[in-house]
């Protein structure tokens, strides 16, 4: 047992975890009864609305009490969690980001069918690369994640990011026009499995 309000407490975190898509500690069995312990839990996760948004969804105290892996990203998902900022209708940068962008989808889903790096790129990998997060969080990301081209004099420049903002820097080169191919996707496997963040 915990003392003082650490069962307040408890709450507090969980439900912050909850709502940052973290792993909540498996502990309760249910928050049902008048025990003081469950009072306080349910006082805690009630200031951070939690309590109420299980009342209004009760599938998210399943979250709380049975332990399970964080549902995979599927690549539909993955592609739609990002705004991809594109240059204006009609440029010549537009057309060459365009290409580079469809290539990057083309790697996407090859990571996500698991044949990038032995397998070890992942949607997951790829979206705490640019995030610092495995999954998306119960309410969305605050700032939303975004595709950003940056322009390159080599042909084959590493993807870099910035997870404080969410956004992953692609990178293009006006003179290349084919980006569906294996030097291009050995640098983004390169970026993709440094633990930096997107620092290299």
């Amino acid at each position: 047992m915990l003392l003082g309000n650490g069962y307040y407490a408890l709450g507090v975190i969980m439900g912050l975890s909850l709502m940052q898509a973290g792993p909540t500690p498996c502990l309760i069995n249910s928050l049902e009864g008048d025990e003081p312990h469950l009072v306080q839990l349910r006082q805690g996760l009630k200031s951070t609305g939690v309590l109420q948004l299980m009342n209004k969804v009760p599938h998210v105290l399943k979250h709380m009490t049975e332990i399970s892996a964080p549902p995979a990203l599927n690549i539909t998902r993955f592609v739609a969690l990002f705004e991809v900022k594109f240059s204006p209708e009609g440029s010549s940068k537009s057309r060459t980001q365009r290409k580079a962008y469809s290539g990057f989808v083309k790697y996407l889903r090859e990571a996500w069918g698991g044949r990038r790096a032995d397998g070890k790129v992942t949607l997951e990998k790829i979206l705490k690369f640019t995030t610092g997060a495995y999954t998306e969080p119960f309410l969305g990301f605050s700032l939303k994640p975004s595709i950003v081209f940056v322009e390159a004099d080599d042909l084959f420049p590493l993807v870099k990011s910035s997870t404080c903002a969410n956004i992953l820097f692609l990178p293009y080169n006006m003179n290349k026009n084919y980006y569906a191919d294996e030097k291009t996707y050995e640098k983004y496997d390169i970026s993709f499995l440094n633990e930096y963040f997107g620092n290299m």
